[in-house]
C-alpha cells in the first residue's frame, strides 16, 4: 500500500485474477448495470494492459485509483522508476447499449447480439477516433499528463493498427499517450520515450485462451 496516496500496486496478473474472480461472482445483468462493479471492470482493463506492457516493454505494477487523488486517473502504472496516470474509456458499436442487452438476456427479450466483424474492420478506426475526440472536448485540466487507454470492445476482422493510428493522429498532442486494448491485443497510438511504445498490435492471448477465460468467469447460471 502506498502510504502517501493510498494506492495498492500489484503485479498485473494478480490484479487481473482478482478482477476475473469479482466478475465471475456477479450476474452479467448486474455487472454491467450497477455502478458498484465499475472498479472490477477497470481492474480487468488495467490488468490486461499491465500484462501486455510487462510482456513487451518493461516490468511494471498497476494500481486502481480508489482515492480522491488525481480523480481523472482510473489507474496508475508503475514502471521505469515513475508512475503514469491512466484513464480508461470503452468504445463499442454506435447505438449499442450493453446494459440493456444483458437485462434482455436475463428476462428473455434478447436472445442474441448481431455479430458484424466487417463493420468493425472498416468503421472501427473512426469509432475509436470519435471517442478520443469526445475525451478531448471535455478539456481536462491535466489532460496532457494523462495516458489514455481505449478498450475497443467490438468485433472486427483484422482491425488495422495503421488505420487506427491515422484516424486518431490529430489528437496526439491532447494526451501524454494513447493505447488501444482489445480482448486479444494491445497497441500504442502514440507514446513518449519515458513510457515506451509498441509497433503494431502485440498479442495478449489467443482467441482460444480468451474463450476459456470468459467461460471461467461466467456466473454459475450460465449467462
Amino acid at each position: 500500500m502506498d502510504k502517501n496516496l493510498g494506492l495498492a500496486f500489484r503485479a498485473p496478473n494478480a490484479l487481473l485474477l482478482e478482477a476475473e474472480n469479482e466478475m465471475s461472482a456477479v450476474e452479467q445483468e448486474r455487472l454491467f448495470n450497477d455502478a458498484r462493479h465499475q472498479k472490477s471492470r477497470e481492474k480487468w482493463c488495467a490488468g490486461m494492459f499491465g500484462l501486455g506492457y510487462e510482456r513487451y516493454l518493461h516490468p511494471c505494477r498497476v494500481a486502481i485509483n480508489a482515492t480522491k487523488f488525481r480523480t481523472d486517473a482510473d489507474f496508475f502504472l508503475e514502471a521505469r522508476g515513475a508512475r503514469f496516470p491512466f484513464q480508461i474509456v470503452e468504445v463499442m458499436e454506435p447505438g449499442r447499449r450493453r446494459g440493456a442487452e444483458f437485462k434482455g438476456f436475463a428476462n428473455g427479450t434478447v436472445t442474441s447480439i448481431p455479430y458484424e466483424p466487417e463493420r468493425g474492420h472498416f468503421d472501427g478506426p473512426q469509432w475509436i477516433a470519435r471517442l478520443i475526440k469526445q475525451k478531448v472536448a471535455k478539456s481536462y485540466a491535466n489532460a496532457t499528463s494523462i495516458h489514455l487507454l481505449v478498450y475497443a470492445n467490438f468485433p472486427a476482422r483484422a482491425l488495422q493498427h495503421a488505420a487506427v493510428v491515422a484516424a486518431s493522429a490529430r489528437y496526439r498532442d491532447s494526451f501524454a499517450s494513447a493505447w488501444v486494448l482489445t480482448n486479444l491485443h494491445l497497441g500504442a497510438l502514440w507514446a513518449g520515450d519515458d513510457l515506451g511504445r509498441l509497433e503494431g498490435w502485440a498479442e495478449l492471448q489467443t482467441i482460444e485462451q480468451y474463450n476459456e477465460r470468459v467461460g471461467l468467469r461466467r456466473p454459475s447460471s450460465g449467462q
